[in-house]
């Protein structure tokens, strides 16, 4: 266990619940964000300061005002993004490595030569320099020698650059597509020897591996023309009316890049497929899809409570989303809580079935999700169709 701690420190965040467990400067807390931590040291750092010290608990939200003129920029903008649960939970740690937030040997072991490698940084082949993305795939001699014999233009194109990102941003403005398209597959080429190297391999002669990287590139070429299908939307996926004094809730989620937020939304309509209550919400900055459609399920549920209906189905166009719901099973990834809010909410409710199903079935909600980005806050219905889903109700309906 001793010798397992550096992998489970590195591979662990904390999963922020009320908040008081956490030390705000020294912990991992901040996923998806460098380091998993705050990176830029604010002016004022309190004594033993918690992550519940930037909630304000009035609203139960974080405290936007304090933490984005305490913190950098970029430290702001990911704590922010980090989802609050609606109940007093408890902090937690989870496996970041995993999808579900449980460790498994196989990620530890990843995670282990991760370790391992850091420590001894040296590159494998030429045993220079510190082996790092850039030097691996376009400094190292070995790789050198590849790219000599692969397009001389290449290397022309680039002089001095400070990291493997930066080398494709400049090739990116100097090559043409084509040119670009080998470039990658050459590279994938050569990380795979270096990764063949380490286990045993022995390197290759760089004539053959720029021969591969052609003949590769060909192929797929080739198989992205065999492969090609055109696609048919078929119509046969609709809306289905609930049975009998049932109401059908369906829900969705819209992630909007350019304002940095997302939109929920929700209908709610009985068995002649009438609209009795519908939402269309404004929604924070998300990580990703999962995230969003989360949000999204939790806000319907909500606004199915506060507005009186309790007899429901719940349909949604995600299914891992739409699977958790039903399932009794703890949750232990970073969306955790929220997932846990859900049941809570589905546990006041009388829910007869929990469905996923195509986008097609589920257009209302969608329509209604798109509309969020010309909102601020949120639009409710009541015993009327939403404009903004008109045509998507007239699909329905016929």
């Amino acid at each position: 266990m001793l010798a397992a701690q550096e992998v489970l420190k590195r591979g662990c965040c904390w999963r922020v619940g009320i908040g008081y467990d956490i030390r705000v400067m020294t912990d991992e807390w901040i996923p998806n964000h460098p380091s998993n931590m705050v990176i830029c040291q604010p002016q004022e750092v309190k004594w033993e300061w918690r992550v519940m010290d930037l909630i304000d608990w009035t609203v139960g939200a974080w405290d936007r005002h304090l933490i984005e003129t305490t913190f950098h920029k970029e430290d702001a903008d990911a704590i922010l993004q980090i989802p609050l649960s609606r109940r007093l939970v408890p902090d937690s740690l989870f496996w970041l490595h995993n999808r579900d937030g449980v460790y498994s040997v196989k990620s530890g072991y990843r995670v282990a030569c991760k370790i391992l490698k850091e420590a001894n940084s040296a590159c494998e082949l030429c045993k220079r320099t510190t082996e790092t993305a850039l030097h691996a795939l376009w400094e190292c001699s070995v790789a050198q020698e590849v790219w000599a014999g692969s397009m001389r233009k290449q290397q022309k194109a680039a002089g001095s650059q400070l990291d493997f990102l930066h080398l494709v941003e400049v090739l990116m403005l100097k090559l043409s597509r084509e040119e670009l398209e080998l470039f990658f597959v050459q590279a994938w080429l050569i990380w795979t020897q270096r990764n063949s190297v380490v286990f045993g391999g022995v390197i290759q002669d760089p004539s053959r591996l720029v021969k591969r990287a052609g003949e590769f590139l060909d192929e797929f070429k080739q198989s992205q023309v065999q492969l090609a299908v055109t696609r048919v939307e078929t119509r046969c996926s609709r809306w289905i009316p609930p049975l009998g004094s049932t109401f059908k809730l369906n829900f969705d989620a819209a992630i909007f890049q350019d304002i940095k937020s997302s939109g929920f939304r929700a209908v709610i309509r009985n068995n002649q497929g009438e609209v009795m209550a519908a939402l269309s919400a404004r929604g924070p900055s998300v990580q990703d899809s999962e995230e969003a459609e989360v949000l999204a399920c939790r806000k319907a549920l909500e606004f199915t409570i506060d507005s009186g209906f309790s007899n429901i189905v719940i349909e949604g166009d995600n299914s891992v989303v739409m699977a958790a719901i039903p399932s009794s099973r703890l949750i232990h990834s970073r969306l955790g809580n929220l997932y846990a809010d859900i049941h809570c909410l589905v546990a006041g409710l009388q829910v007869h079935s929990v469905s996923s199903v195509a986008r097609f079935s589920n257009l209302v909600a969608h329509s209604l999700a798109r509309f969020a980005h010309c909102i601020n806050d949120e639009i409710i219905w009541l015993e009327e169709s939403p404009q903004p889903a008109l045509e998507a109700l007239y699909v329905d309906s016929n």
